[in-house]
Order: C-alpha cells, then structure tokens, then sequence
C-alpha cells in the first residue's frame, strides 16, 4: 500500500515519488494525496484541483494529475487549530469538513477530507489482507497442521479419526472464519 502525497497548489506530474510509482506499476495499490488544500487560494488553483481530483475515464493524464486507478486521488487540509491534543484534532476535522463542504461540488465530496483518505486506506488494506495475507497464512497453517500430525505419529500418539484430509480441510475452514472476522474488525 503507497500513499503519493503532493501539495495541492503545484501539479503531481513533476514529483520524483510519482515518477518512481509509474515506474514500478504501483498505481493499483497507490492512493494519491493532495495536502494543503487551504494554501490553493486562488480561483485557478482551485479549478485544477477540482479537475485533479475528478475520475478521470482515460488512462491519461487529468490535467497534471496522473490516474492512480482505482483509487484515486484525495485532497486534504490540516490548517492548525489553537487548541491542544484530541481537542485540536476534532477542531481541524471540523474545520476540514467545514472548508470544503464550501469549495467541493458534493459530486466530489467522497474524495475530499481525512475521513475520504481513511476509506480508501481501509479499502486497499482489506484488499491485501483477503488477497495476499490470508491465503498466505491459511497455507502456513495447513503446513504447520500436517507437521504437528506427524510429530503426534511419531510420538506414538493416535491417529487422526476419519480421513485426514476432511480434518485439515476443517482445521482450515475454522482459520478463515476467524481470519475473514479479522479483516472486518
């Protein structure tokens, strides 16, 4: 999982961490990040945010802003609030989703804030975690199932009741259902 991060006021096309993306084909598992919002005060600046931050159909570029499908790009602003600690935290989330519920058409609303970041971060995330890690742990705890059955053999243990085979299979079952559980905590 990337996160390819670019002040909002200057176009991501120039960033050497974009480059390094494209280059590798990392696109599918980057979220881009647009920061600073706030500091793009001008009319224009504005309009190519909005631009960038659209759903681009093409696989080109948008206007500066390379497709990261199928994530996208997400804009932020953490301008500082006065207060302290979880205080000042709960200021600026009121204050982000205050500053662009005024500047985003609500089409648009869904890619703007650190709650839109958090969405797509949770996406990506869950994604691994059934695609890559379970499938992977699930086959470390098969082969760790068919090691303990026979070191059980050899101490002279009993053998397994039924066929073999049907008790790893539910050994295996049990695992994904706490693993699948996992994933959605």
């Amino acid at each position: 999982i990337y996160l390819l991060t670019c002040p909002a006021a200057m176009g991501p096309n120039g960033s050497v961490a974009l480059d390094m993306v494209i280059k590798q084909g990392l696109q599918a598992r980057t979220v881009g990040v647009f920061t600073m919002c706030d500091e793009a005060d001008s009319e224009r600046q504005r309009n190519l945010l909005l631009q960038r931050l659209a759903p681009v159909a093409t696989g080109g570029d948008a206007n500066g802003a390379v497709p990261l499908a199928p994530h996208g790009w997400v804009a932020t602003m953490t301008k500082p609030e006065k207060e302290e600690g979880f205080t000042r935290l709960h200021a600026q989330s009121r204050a982000e989703q205050e500053w662009f519920k005024s500047r985003i058409p609500a089409a648009l609303a869904g890619r703007a804030g650190c709650g839109a970041l958090m969405s797509r971060l949770e996406e990506l995330f869950h994604g691994y975690l059934l695609a890559t890690w379970c499938p992977s742990t699930l086959q470390k705890i098969a082969a760790e199932l068919e090691k303990v059955q026979v070191d059980v053999s050899l101490l002279g243990g009993p053998a397994l009741q039924g066929e073999p085979q049907r008790a790893r299979g539910f050994a295996v079952a049990e695992a994904l259902k706490v693993l699948a559980q996992l994933a959605y905590c």
